[in-house]
């Protein structure tokens, strides 16, 4: 199910710590969305060659999220 597009990344130490996800108008969600990175190698997520990003997580549990405010980044 798409459930947005993935707009940017956060990284951490040269890592990538989370997915900022718009997510689409159709769930009712307004705003970006910060979502924890859970990719390659634990088999969720996105491996190289995928043109998806799966998120593990249910319909239920993306209404959960807060808007993601950039302006709460340190730099």
């Amino acid at each position: 199910m798409n459930y947005g597009y993935v707009s940017d990344l956060i990284l951490q130490d040269g890592a990538v710590e989370a997915v900022v996800v718009q997510p689409n108008v159709a769930y009712g969600a307004v705003g970006y969305r910060a979502y924890p990175y859970y990719g390659y190698p634990d088999g969720a997520g996105w491996s190289a060659g995928s043109l998806y990003y799966d998120m593990p997580y249910r319909l239920e549990d993306i209404g959960e999220v807060e808007t993601f405010d950039y302006g709460d980044l340190s730099s």
